[in-house]
């Protein structure tokens, strides 16, 4: 099975990352006039916890609702990929892996990902059980817990517009990494000024007693004890960011640090700003109706992971222009027509694993790896 990353244009390679590691890259992007909220639970002791989410207003529109999940594993094969999500059972894509937290003779740390979106409806308490756990702080197979991530819209079109970001990766530090790493989170073209912004990040194996630290645009946001933000072996942060992010900024930088004693591992970062991009979703408008915004092109959105092995793209005034998929030597592997303007899919079945860019009009407009 190929597994498709999106590379945000501006991410920035960790040279002293780990060999194993998948460095950070764009997995979801939209802009909508809404926002995001997340939650989550640690799921070491007994696969099983539960995430209560009460800060979406009235009357939103569900767009989309993901669950993201790490497990230590003998080996990548994502064969400890399921679950129950509120009684349904669920399946995940691997997203990212690298070395285990020190868990020898545990060899690998793997990300998951299953969209909920059918059994999300706004406000309430989800319930997570049956996921694989290795009972403790043990050399033995299983989740150390999972991250809720929610997309909503406002179909009166009464927030601000934003741009949402949520980046993937796994990199594991101090076991076979660094004591630390960062990244550079793009995607956006933040207003001037910002006037709203949020932040989440989700870092897997954080133990009890630890210090770990963590920094948003150079400021230091908290420490993780690996104890109650939620639980045991997962720290999961969600907050405000508007001061963070100075006007007109097209990216924000991430750092994350072990203390020196403890094996942890960063997975997932996510940005909302109010933005001057244009809408890719707009759940007042109709299902498939998008505002043209300024800038004509072709845009690259989102994966479409797992058996359809596709790409969202998004044509603002391209219908019926050409467009390439370019390998990592400069040669053409597939071309393409936009067959019409708004959103749509292109399959990349028949592409060979590899790194390759998306070119439009002579531009390259973004990259992404299959798997």
């Amino acid at each position: 099975m190929l597994v498709i990353y999106l590379v945000g244009a501006g991410l920035t390679q960790n040279p002293s990352a780990g060999s194993k590691a998948t460095d950070f890259y764009q997995l979801y992007r939209e802009v909508v006039r809404g926002d995001f909220t997340t939650g989550a639970t640690s799921l070491l002791y007994s696969g099983t916890g539960s995430i209560v989410i009460s800060d979406i207003p009235s009357n939103m529109v569900i767009e989309r609702a993901g669950l993201f999940w790490v497990c230590e594993e003998y080996a990548p094969t994502g064969d400890l990929n399921w679950g129950y999500f509120n009684g349904n059972y669920i399946t995940g894509t691997q997203l990212a892996y690298d070395c285990d937290n020190c868990w020898d003779p545990i060899d690998m740390s793997t990300l998951y990902y299953a969209d909920v979106t059918p059994y999300v409806s706004g406000n309430g308490t989800y319930n997570l059980t049956g996921f694989p756990y290795p009972g403790g702080f043990v050399p033995v197979e299983g989740a150390d817990g999972a991250t809720l991530v929610i997309i909503y819209c406002d179909p009166q079109g009464n927030l601000p517009k934003k741009t949402i970001s949520i980046y993937a990766g796994a990199v594991e530090l101090l076991d076979c990494g660094p004591e630390g790493t960062s990244w550079l989170q793009t995607g956006f073209t933040a207003t001037n000024p910002v006037t709203n912004a949020k932040y989440a990040i989700s870092v897997a194996n954080t133990q009890m007693g630890s210090s770990n630290y963590f920094y948003l645009n150079g400021n230091l946001m908290g420490y993780m004890y690996g104890q109650d933000h939620p639980g045991p072996s997962w720290d999961h942060w969600y907050g405000d960011a508007t001061s963070l992010i100075p006007g007109g900024s097209t990216s924000v930088s991430w750092e994350v640090y072990s203390d020196g004693s403890d094996c942890i591992e960063p997975v997932i970062s996510i940005i909302s700003v109010t933005s001057t991009d244009a809408l890719t979703s707009d759940c007042s408008l109709g299902s498939e109706e998008r505002e043209p915004g300024r800038e004509r092109g072709l845009f690259l959105l989102s994966s479409l992971p797992g058996k359809d092995r596709a790409i969202r793209l998004l044509s603002v005034g391209a219908a019926g222009t050409e467009f390439l998929v370019v390998n990592a030597t400069g040669s053409v592997v597939k071309e393409g027509v936009v067959p019409q303007d708004g959103e749509f899919r292109f399959s990349l079945r028949d592409i060979a694993p590899g790194v390759y860019a998306l070119v439009w009009d002579g531009k390259g407009r973004g990259s992404f790896l299959v798997r």
